[in-house]
C-alpha cells in the first residue's frame, strides 16, 4: 500500500464466516479505511457471489461480469456504491499513467512470449537462484577427511553421479502441467533455455577435474551406474500447479527408495526441488541435503556455485519441514475447512515436531552472536530498538539471516508464546569481520491480537535472536508498565 499498488485481490474463501470477496470489515473497514487503501479491489477468478459485493468492497468482477452487469448492478446495487467503484477502477489507471503509457494493447498476447532474457537478467536469476539454496544437512564424509561433504573437493572427489528422474528435465511448455522449476499455473513463466540440474554439475565438475556421469542414461539399472562413482547426487521432485496439489507431502514412493538404495551403498547428497515441505524419512541415511523450491531457468549453474563451493548457502527456511507426517495439519478434503489449529502451525506449535525447523539453513562458514543489548540512543525511532553482533568466525566468506523473535510469557492459551518480528540479511562476511545491526520493534510488533480487546502488549517479553526458530542466540529482556498498545513503554534493560 505504502509503495502504491493499484489493485488488491480478495480470495475464494471464508473470513468468519463471510466470503472474502463480499466481507465489508476486511475490504471495507481494514483495507481501505484503516490501512487508508486508495487502489481498488479486485477478485479472484469467479470468486464473486452476489451483487451486493460491490456495496462491501469488492470493485472488479473476473473474469467477466456475471454478478457486475449492468441489469444485475442497476437492479440490485447502490448506484453510490457502482460510481466509487468506477472511480477506484479509474484512479488506478491514471495513477499508473495507463491512459497514456500503454505498452502493448491487452491482453498483449505477442508481448508476452517475446524474449526478455539479457546478460544482466540471467545474472541476476542465478543470482536469485543460487542465494535461495537451503542447506538442510551437511555431515561428514566417511574418507578419514574431518570435514562435510560439501562443498565437494577435487581432492577427494573424483567421480560424481548424478542420478533423478529431475535432474535432467527440460522445462514444460504447458505452463499448467507443473515444472520442477517453476510450478505450474498462471504465474509459470516457459523458460525454453532451461540450466537443468545435470548440465550445470557438469559443466562445472568437468572444469573442476571431476567426472560427472549421467545415471538416467545407459543400459544398466541407474544405481548399478552410481555405485561407480565416489559420490552420488540425487535430484527429486514434488510437483504441483495452480488448480491441483500435491496428494502428499511425501516424494514419489520410487523416489523416496532410489535415495535409499543410493545412500546404501555410496556418500549421497540430495538435492530437493519442490513447491513445499515434503517428508525425509532418509534423512538419517545421507550425507547432505538442500532445497532450491523452484529456481528457474538457471537452477543448474546455481547448484553447481553451491555443491562446488563458488559461493556459501545462505537460504532459510520459510516453512517447517515436519519430522513425519502427525506433525503436519491435515488438510480437509471436503468444501470447507476448519482451522482449529489457530496460529498454533509451523514453530509456532509446540506439539510438532520439526525435521528441519522454520529458519534453518546451514552455511559452509561459522558465525557467531553476541553482545545483544538494548539500544536507547536517540538514532531508535521505534517503541524498542536491538543492537547485536554477528562475526564470520570460520574460514570462509559467507552471510548469514539473524531472525528475531518475541518470546511471550504470559498471553492467552490461544496464543503463541513465539513469533518471528524481525529479520535481516548480512553482506558477505570475510573470515573474522564483523555485522554490526539492529531490531526495531514497533508498537504493533509487541503486542498480540485479542478478540474483544483488539491489539493488546502482554506483560513479560524477552527478544530471541538466532540462526532458526529453534538456533536461539541471544537473549534480551523488554519490561514493560503499560499494558495497552496505543501508549507508551517504559523499557528496562536485562
Amino acid at each position: 500500500i505504502k509503495a502504491g499498488a493499484g489493485a488488491m485481490m480478495c480470495a475464494y474463501n471464508r473470513v468468519n464466516g463471510t466470503y472474502a470477496c463480499e466481507n465489508d470489515i476486511i475490504l471495507q473497514h481494514d483495507l481501505k479505511e484503516v490501512m487508508g487503501f486508495q487502489g481498488f479491489v479486485v477478485s479472484d477468478w469467479m470468486a464473486t457471489h452476489s451483487t451486493q459485493s460491490i456495496e462491501r468492497g469488492l470493485d472488479m468482477e473476473m473474469p467477466r461480469g456475471h454478478w457486475f452487469t449492468n441489469d444485475r448492478l442497476s437492479g440490485n446495487a447502490s448506484w453510490v456504491a457502482v460510481l466509487k467503484a468506477a472511480i477506484r477502477v479509474l484512479t488506478s489507471m491514471f495513477h499508473l499513467r495507463l491512459d497514456e503509457e500503454r505498452a502493448c494493447e491487452p491482453p498483449c498476447h505477442a508481448e508476452r512470449k517475446s524474449n526478455q532474457r539479457t546478460a544482466k537478467h540471467l545474472e541476476l536469476a542465478r543470482e536469485s537462484a543460487r542465494d535461495a539454496i537451503v542447506l538442510l544437512k551437511n555431515d561428514h564424509y566417511d574418507d578419514g577427511w574431518q570435514s562435510p561433504i560439501l562443498p565437494i573437493s577435487p581432492r577427494r572427489v573424483k567421480t560424481l553421479a548424478v542420478i533423478g528422474w529431475a535432474a535432467n528435465q527440460t522445462d514444460v511448455q504447458n505452463p499448467w502441467k507443473g515444472s520442477p522449476y517453476a510450478g505450474g499455473g498462471s504465474a509459470h513463466v516457459v523458460a525454453p533455455s532451461v540450466i537443468t540440474s545435470l548440465d550445470g554439475i557438469k559443466e562445472r565438475g568437468r572444469s573442476k577435474g571431476i567426472t560427472v556421469t549421467d545415471c538416467n542414461t545407459g543400459n544398466l539399472p541407474p544405481i548399478q551406474i552410481a555405485e561407480q562413482s565416489d559420490v552420488v547426487v540425487v535430484v527429486a521432485t514434488a510437483l504441483t500447479a495452480e488448480g491441483w496439489d500435491r496428494r502428499s507431502i511425501s516424494l514419489n514412493p520410487k523416489t523416496n527408495q532410489l535415495i535409499v538404495d543410493a545412500a546404501a551403498r555410496k556418500p549421497t547428497i540430495v538435492l530437493l526441488l519442490t513447491s513445499g515441505a515434503v517428508l525425509t524419512p532418509w534423512r538419517h541415511q545421507v550425507k547432505a541435503i538442500a532445497n532450491l523450491f523452484h529456481g528457474g531457468e538457471q537452477t543448474g549453474t546455481a547448484w553447481a556455485d553451491v555443491l562446488f563451493g563458488d559461493a556459501s548457502p545462505v537460504g532459510k527456511l520459510p516453512i517447517t519441514y515436519p519430522a513425519s507426517l502427525h506433525d503436519t495439519i491435515e488438510p480437509s478434503t471436503g468444501k470447507e475447512a476448519a482451522y482449529v489449529e489457530g496460529l498454533f502451525s509451523s514453530y509456532r506449535s509446540p506439539a510438532m515436531n520439526a525435521a528441519f525447523p522454520f529458519g534453518h539453513g546451514l552455511s559452509y562458514t561459522v558465525f557467531k552472536y553476541s553482545n545483544a543489548r538494548l539500544d536507547y540512543s536517540e538514532s531508535c525511532r521505534d517503541v524498542v530498538c536491538i543492537r547485536y553482533e554477528v562475526t564470520n568466525e570460520g574460514d570462509r566468506p559467507g552471510a548469514e539471516v539473524p531472525q528475531a523473535y518475541l518470546r511471550f510469557f504470559e498471553v492467552p492459551v490461544k496464543v503463541p508464546r513465539l513469533v518471528l518480528r524481525n529479520f535481516q540479511k548480512t553482506r558477505v562476511l570475510q573470515p573474522g569481520e564483523v555485522h554490526k545491526g539492529r531490531f526495531a520493534f514497533t508498537e504493533r510488533d509487541l503486542c498480540i491480537y485479542r478478540v474483544g480487546d483488539g491489539w493488546v502488549r502482554p506483560f513479560g517479553i524477552e527478544v530471541w535472536i538466532g540462526a532458526s526458530s529453534k538456533d536461539i542466540r541471544q537473549k534480551v529482556k523488554v519490561s514493560k508498565a503499560i499494558h495497552h498498545c496505543q501508549f507508551a513503554v517504559i523499557l528496562l534493560a536485562a
